[in-house]
């Protein structure tokens, strides 16, 4: 389980079963981590617990930064890459970013904010994502909201 030092986010730690029996941690409804996840150590959070999401049997490395909006997931069995990623040591996380697939994060790597990450990554490697790309279109765009109505 992950373990949280008692200065900081100890006393909003929740347990919960879910359908499933799998124990989870859920701090006020915005971090995930199954019962299999292993931490090495305690990941750093600068800006908190927000909707980070964690898979089971997923393995933290020690000195991990792991920013808001992450997510580190397994894929469904009837994928070739099943499994959880796997993170080393000192491996910074950028916001937003998703690491899929049974694929392996070696030591001292940056993720990039944003990056979607589905192979596996060599030690002191940076991945960034791709820079916007702009779609131009001959005719106005609607971009009202219209709430759907059953």
């Amino acid at each position: 389980d992950l373990v949280v030092d008692s200065g900081s986010l100890e006393k909003n730690f929740l347990l919960a079963k879910t359908k499933d029996s799998c124990m989870t941690a859920n701090v006020k409804n915005t971090m995930f981590y199954g019962l299999g996840a292993k931490f090495a150590g305690i990941p750093t959070l600068p800006h908190g617990l927000n909707g980070i999401h964690i898979s089971n049997k997923a393995i933290i490395g020690q000195n991990v930064i792991i920013f808001h909006q992450v997510t580190i997931e397994a894929i469904h069995k009837q994928y070739p890459r099943y499994g959880s990623p796997t993170i080393g040591n000192n491996v910074y996380i950028g916001a937003g970013a998703k690491i899929i697939w049974k694929v392996n994060i070696g030591d001292n790597c940056r993720i990039g904010a944003n990056c979607i990450v589905v192979k596996d990554m060599d030690p002191n490697t940076t991945a960034i994502a791709t820079s916007t790309r702009f779609i131009s279109h001959t005719q106005e765009l609607d971009n009202n909201f219209r709430p759907f109505k059953a």
